[in-house]
């Protein structure tokens, strides 16, 4: 095919010297580049003889020669692949050798590009360089061919082998044929309209590969749960901490909830806030905003007051569900505690729900990048379509049971309550203590059968963590969906190790659209994956990768993802030009019109329609699968008034990365520091965006074209600061764990966990190295290698009986003390603990040898009591309340006695679901005579042991019971010898309404005057023997009764 060359033209005035070619960062190169690998194969152009002939044509009636039309279409095609605006192309013509620009910036049309060309002088040094170089070829060798050479007069395309796969290049070869035609029939369109791809690639990738439509029923969220509370109504639908509440009792509490919501005029129209911590009451009060046709508000209860008086302020929430904590927390919204909701009069039951799967069901804020977070409205169309799709899927249903370990304000935990609702299955609410705990996840694993794991990544790597260090046999699980954040290769292959015949499933998608659009069974991992593969669009749901033109891009070549289908959501709360610039209608096709959301991510197809996620187009990162925009934290910085600007950029490998903050200060001499600047952010951001490391510069860094070097500043290395060095073994294994987690140098006894790039995540994986009997809020404290040293020494030496269970508050005016019943641990109080005001802080005994796993000695009560009495009397300065149940009635009492003889201010004794026995010799006969199965069987009877537990868990559980049960028994037979002296402290008993063993507490109570010279009584309706888990609301409401009025201290 002759005649592309034209004739040589004259062009003195168009030579310009320049600093070096802008080769190519072209996006299809496969293979490593070796320099030393010059092989290289070739394909054919196959350009049509019609189409050469029109070329002609076209150059004849413009004046021009056909190769620079040909440059022009080559120019185009390069920018429609890699989006470079300016384009050199290596021109070799006969007797002639040189470098073409060609400029498309600002959208030329295609008339307009031949006339772009400049010929640049030759210069040396402007042809080495590390990326793609591309040569046009027009009769004639070349002595240094390119890496790509389009020769269309030889009607070939060569290339080096060590960079392009064969598929590829032959793909490059048919959208040049089709640009070429498409600019030669219409030269008046615009460069990035042009036509692209061939009709049967545009087929596939639009209509083919987004072929997913199923059936889902027509369904609200409440009532795919309702379905499977009124088929099985006895299965466990929720289980939190030792409490368990099965499908139709959970439905009632919720028909209960929705009557008073409907009654207070609330329903359709309507967002509801709920801000509590993860409770069976919770997932009621979710169900119960559904069932009233509202439409939810998750707030996290621990996120900053300035966070969450936003939130409520932005979404115009008409109510707030929440404890006595937040009352009047908000000014003009109505703030409703659930502990009264749920103490209300009942009203009729079934509850009439609402039927609208069109209306919104929830709101889910993420991070913004104006400085404010947003509210992405969710239907119950979309989040249906998505969880019928996972459960048929998978085969969740009856049997299987998700650990819910997601935050409530971020959206995987949607699936985690109302998707395994919709299955049948049981949801394992980790309690609070529990929530960020990965010793405990693996305990809560094993001893519910969880079935399923659903978590962003960085979640499971903790878990993972704790479990390989601490062995214990493999994890029931069956099935892992991983989303949020990408997913390290190894991953998969780590969960394998210690479950057994798992199936691992990658996630992708985004809030807007209903959590997850993408999927992706993850079998055998590919060794050459620099990371897994995104996937391919779920059932109803559609993917694009499109251009900034919103045309679709080549397989193989990057471009924004854009979503479609069922799962898009309604928009952005009162946001009205956000979600009309971040959610358009497109004709992507004749008879193709989608409503797209734009994502932001750069993705790209794979030959075989699966997607590949590469990054972010913009500055919005994820760390630890939380949405983060640099854009909010940056600008809360800035509000500092120490601050003349800061940049926030997220560090560290894909999957596990951190923030950080490089802050210009105002003035030298008023440089703000890192702790004041982090306090200042922790009252204004949740603590998953305070960035780890804030580091003071005098200026940013610039790339060429003057914009903040983002990239460079992300690979800042961070170097310890200079301090004492390390002394003892202690340091040591602290540093050594810190450098591995954190990717340091070498650290000393000064370096700082989080100016070193810590954040709570990290911080977990460290202590649970480190030492897991250290809490972790120690390492939040003490955050130095010598500081937290010297914890980890004091922890050694002795462990503690007590623990707290309420955050530390100044607000607190009294410490609740709380004595587990017989068996029982610390964790027995979490319930409770959730539902005293802020002014109470509960401590709860954890006595030794009661947790699983915890092989230290049982103590006697005498003893357990004296040791409590002496770490309260050092560590508590104001009053004290004492709450004792069952068998730890007795520990309560002989506690009390302990703290009236240390002089502590002692001002209550609450006595729950137990009275002395009148022969403890009996008791104790009676107990010795009891094999375990049968005293299991007794406890089982009164509401003990429930869910499912193996023997082997069972039987270090009753071994506790025992002797807790001789030791109350004991207790009771020395009063009835001694006669001991009457404590002056009053004391409450509390009784269960149907506790078989205190049916006759009306009579039996006053038995407890042997220890005090007055006892009140008082009996909770519809309540069993362990009411202090099932019925905490209404033992809190007693206990706050009790509470010392203000300013009595």
């Amino acid at each position: 095919m002759a005649g592309f060359a034209g004739a040589a033209e004259r062009r003195s005035n168009t030579v310009v010297e320049h600093e070096g070619q802008a080769l190519l960062d072209f996006p299809i190169g496969v293979v490593a580049a070796d320099p030393t690998d010059a092989r290289r194969a070739s394909t054919s152009l196959r350009l049509p003889a019609d189409l050469v002939e029109r070329l002609h044509v076209f150059s004849t009636t413009r004046r021009l020669p056909p190769w620079r039309v040909v440059a022009a279409a080559l120019a185009v095609l390069l920018y429609r692949y890699n989006a470079q605006e300016s384009v050199d192309i290596e021109l070799s013509i006969p007797d002639e050798e040189t470098l073409l620009r060609v400029d498309l910036s600002g959208t030329p049309i295609f008339d307009e590009v031949p006339n772009r060309i400049t010929h640049m002088s030759r210069d040396a040094d402007a042809w080495d360089g590390p990326r793609t170089r591309v040569s046009l070829v027009l009769g004639g060798p070349v002595a240094d061919p390119a890496d790509l050479v389009f020769a269309p007069d030889k009607d070939v395309i060569t290339y080096r082998e060590a960079l392009f796969e064969r598929g590829a290049v032959e793909r490059l070869a048919g959208h040049f044929r089709e640009l070429l035609a498409s600019a030669i029939a219409a030269p008046t369109t615009p460069v990035t309209e042009l036509r692209l791809l061939g009709d049967v690639e545009r087929q596939r990738m639009l209509l083919e590969w987004n072929d997913t439509g199923q059936p889902f029923p027509d369904k609200c969220l409440h009532e795919l749960f309702e379905r499977r509370a009124a088929e099985h109504g006895d299965d466990v639908a929720i289980a939190c901490g030792a409490e368990r509440f099965s499908y139709a009792q959970l439905d009632r509490l919720a028909d209960h909830f929705a009557h008073h919501l409907r009654d207070m005029g609330l329903g359709h129209g309507d967002i509801v806030g709920i801000c509590l911590h993860r409770s069976i009451e919770q997932a009621a009060a979710v169900l119960a905003v559904l069932k009233a046709g509202a439409a939810y508000l998750p707030l996290d209860p621990d996120y900053p007051a300035d966070r969450l008086e936003f939130m409520v302020t932005d979404s115009v929430a008409s109510a707030v569900l929440t404890d006595h904590d937040f009352l009047g927390r908000w000014e003009g919204v109505r703030t409703v505690p659930l502990d009264d909701l749920r103490a209300a009069a009942p009203l009729p039951v079934p509850f009439a729900a609402d039927h609208d799967p069109e209306q919104p069901a929830y709101v889910i804020y993420t991070s913004g990048s104006t400085g404010k977070p947003k509210g992405i409205v969710l239907r119950h169309r979309g989040a249906v379509n998505n969880f019928i799709d996972f459960n048929s899927r998978f085969g969740i249903g009856p049997g299987d049971s998700v650990l819910a370990v997601s935050s409530a304000s971020f959206d995987m935990s949607v699936y985690d309550l109302l998707g395994t609702l919709a299955a049948g299955a049981t949801v394992v609410m980790p309690a609070r203590e529990a929530a960020r705990d990965p010793a405990l996840w693996t305990r809560l694993l094993r001893e519910h059968r969880v079935t399923v794991w659903h978590s962003a990544p960085a979640l499971l790597e903790l878990l993972l963590d704790a479990v390989e260090r601490d062995g214990g046999g493999p994890l029931p699980l069956r099935l892992a969906l991983l989303g949020g954040d990408w997913i390290a290769v190894t991953l998969p292959d780590r969960l394998r190790a210690v479950t057994s015949d798992l199936e691992f499933i990658s996630l992708g998608g985004a809030t807007e659209a209903s959590m997850d659009s993408i999927i992706f069974p993850v079998a055998e991992v590919n060794p050459a994956w620099a990371s897994i593969p995104y996937g391919r669009p779920m059932a109803n749901q559609r993917a694009y990768v499109l251009d900034a033109a919103m045309q679709p891009v080549p397989v193989g070549v990057p471009g924004e993802l854009h979503l479609a289908g069922v799962g898009l959501a309604l928009g952005y709360l009162n946001r009205a030009e956000l979600t009309a610039e971040r959610f358009v209608e497109r004709e992507l096709a004749p008879g193709l019109r989608e409503r797209l959301y734009k994502t932001g991510d750069l993705a790209r197809f794979r030959p075989d329609g699966v997607i590949e996620l590469l990054g972010r187009i913009d500055f919005q990162v994820k760390v630890h699968g939380m949405r983060i925009e640099t854009g909010e934290v940056e600008a809360a910085l800035r509000r500092h008034p120490d601050v003349l600007d800061a940049v926030v950029v997220a560090r560290g490998q894909r999957g596990n990365t951190t923030l950080a903050a490089f802050v210009r200060p105002r003035a030298v001499d008023a440089t703000p520091s890192d702790p004041v600047l982090r306090a200042f952010l922790a009252e204004r951001l949740p603590q998953h965006m305070v960035p780890g490391v804030i580091a003071m510069v005098d200026r940013f860094p610039t790339t060429p074209n003057g914009k903040v070097d983002r990239r460079g500043l992300s690979e800042v290395e961070l170097v310890s600061d200079a301090g004492e060095p390390l002394t003892d073994d202690t340091q040591r294994r602290i540093a050594l764990v810190w450098q591995e987690i954190l990717g340091t140098g070498p650290l000393n006894a000064d370096s700082d966990f989080f100016r070193l790039g810590g954040d709570s995540f990290t911080a977990i994986k460290a202590m649970t190295a480190i030492d897991r009997t250290v809490p972790v809020v120690e390492l939040l404290t003490h955050r130095t290698v010598a500081a937290l040293a010297d914890v980890v020494r004091r922890s050694d030496r002795r462990r503690g009986l007590i623990h707290r269970l309420t955050p530390g508050s100044a607000a607190a005016a009294v410490t609740l003390v709380c004595a587990p019943h017989s068996g029982g641990n610390a964790v027995s109080y979490q319930r409770l603990a959730a539902h005293l005001p802020a002014t109470v802080e509960l401590r709860a005994i954890a006595l030794p040898g009661h947790d699983p796993g915890d092989r230290d000695p049982l103590l006697s009560f005498d003893e357990a009591a004296r040791r409590c009495a002496e770490e309260l009397a050092a560590s508590v300065t104001g009053p004290v309340m004492v709450y004792g149940h069952s068998a730890g009635t007795a520990l309560a009492v002989a506690l009390a006695r302990e703290l009236e003889k240390r002089g502590v201010d002692l001002r209550h004794v609450f006595l729950g679901a137990a009275v002395p026995p009148a022969d403890p010799g009996a008791v104790l006969r009676e107990e010795r005579a009891m094999t375990d199965r049968e005293l299991y069987g007794a406890l089982r009877e009164i509401g003990g042991f429930a869910g499912d537990l193996g023997w082997s868990e069972v039987e270090p559980i009753l071994h506790a019971a025992r002797h807790d049960m001789r030791q109350a028994a004991l207790f009771h037979l020395t009063a009835t010898r001694e006669e001991p002296e009457p404590l002056v402290t009053p004391a409450q008993c509390v009784f269960g309404a149907d506790d078989l063993t205190t049916a006759d507490h009306l009579t039996t109570h006053t038995r407890w005057l042997r220890h005090f010279d007055s006892v009140e009584s008082m009996v909770i309706a519809n309540a069993g023997h362990y009411f202090v888990k099932d019925r905490a609301a209404e033992l809190a409401a007693i206990i706050r009764r009790a509470l010392p009025a203000p300013g009595q201290g």
